[in-house]
């Protein structure tokens, strides 16, 4: 470390500028010698290229600091959309607190953004909860009888998965568009990301669609790991999550047939045995199209954009002697053939599986 002391008559401690240089355990015990001395008035940081490299991994990390717990309490209670914020509101907020507490330090910009995207995330995440927690604990009458000054609680029967956010339209207004997209196999609950599913919208059919799935399948299979990552489960359903995992890490690594397989398997686990527990109903009764209907009368966006894929899906006899090349269980379990193993439909085992287990966890009681 170097220091360059400069003349100031109006201070009455020398101004010092600390260079950090790569002997870094030295340098920052010899800087907190300098601070404890009185002999720095106002430091000014300059850093090094691969400075950051050293010192961000030493950061405390909100776990370390015993902050995740508290994080995951306030989520079931508060949200932006509860108090009247803007996300972004609440970050610059957290920022500008942090800026106050450190006046002449400037905060490197790769640090900001990472305390930024870390906040944003878990504020997405606490939206989320708070939804499901809502539609759980009130029922029509009660919301009805809310006051209007009150946020209007009841607009949370459409609230919509986090991915949604910032996709520009009216759901109501492109029903047929988003139910045909649903009914050829392709969940739009938590995932993809906004950005594909702008792209599926604008698709102009079904061909179309099964290539936007294949242009960005590496993209979308990291988002469904991401996903399962963050669920708050344990026990068989962090099994049932590890093992999506797993799956995207079979596909990654060129293993297609055995992501589809093993992706394809997590999906039944899911509607065969949890499905009572989850809706009330058996997987029979789920996928009777009167219960589609039913599920499109109670206008629960979040429950149609993540199950009504396997009314499609979980449907219909397939044998090896027949060319299917869309997306089906019966097909991957009963009918092995390179139709219907193929790259986009791994995808689309892995999208479903990690759609249902998040709507399972998120918008059910099926793990409790």
């Amino acid at each position: 470390m170097n220091e360059r002391d400069s003349s100031d008559a109006s201070a009455a401690n020398p101004l010092v500028e600390v260079e950090f240089d790569d002997d870094l355990d030295d340098d920052v015990a010899h800087f907190q010698a300098l601070i404890d001395s009185g002999k720095i008035a106002a430091p000014i940081i300059t850093m090094p290229p691969g400075f950051l490299d050293k010192i961000v991994p030493r950061l405390p990390t909100l776990d370390s600091l015993g902050l995740s717990a508290t994080l995951d309490n306030l989520s079931r209670m508060l949200t932006p959309e509860v108090l009247g914020l803007r996300e972004s509101l609440l970050t610059d907020s957290v920022t500008a607190q942090l800026a106050s507490q450190m006046p002449s330090f400037k905060m490197p910009e790769l640090l900001a953004n990472s305390i930024s995207a870390n906040l944003t995330e878990r504020m997405s995440r606490a939206v989320d909860n708070l939804a499901a927690s809502v539609m759980k604990q009130f029922d029509s009458t009660i919301l009805k009888s809310i006051p209007s000054w009150l946020p209007n609680l009841a607009s949370l029967q459409l609230h919509l998965p986090s991915n949604w956010r910032g996709v520009r339209v009216d759901v109501d207004e492109i029903e047929q568009d988003v139910f045909q997209i649903l009914s050829e196999g392709i969940p739009l609950a938590w995932v993809p990301n906004r950005r594909v599913i702008i792209l599926l919208l604008d698709a102009p059919d079904a061909q179309a669609r099964r290539r936007v799935i294949s242009n960005n399948r590496r993209g979308i299979v990291t988002t469904c790991a991401n996903v399962v990552s963050s669920l708050p489960l344990g026990g068989r359903p962090l099994f049932l999550a590890d093992t999506i995992v797993r799956a995207v890490r079979a596909f990654q690594d060129g293993h297609v047939e055995a992501a589809q397989a093993l992706a394809t398997n997590v999906l039944d686990t899911l509607l065969s045995g949890f499905s009572r527990a989850a809706l009330g109903r058996t997987m029979g009764s789920m996928l009777n199209p009167e219960y589609s209907r039913q599920l499109a009368e109670e206008r629960s966006w979040r429950l149609q954009l993540a199950l009504r894929p396997s009314f499609t899906l979980m449907r219909g006899e397939h044998t090896v002697h027949e060319r299917h090349n869309a997306f089906h269980r019966n097909a991957t379990t009963h009918a092995v053939t390179s139709h219907q193993y193929s790259r986009i439909n791994a995808v689309l085992a892995i999208m479903n599986a990690t759609s249902v287990l998040t709507c399972f966890a998120r918008d059910t009681d099926a793990f409790e």
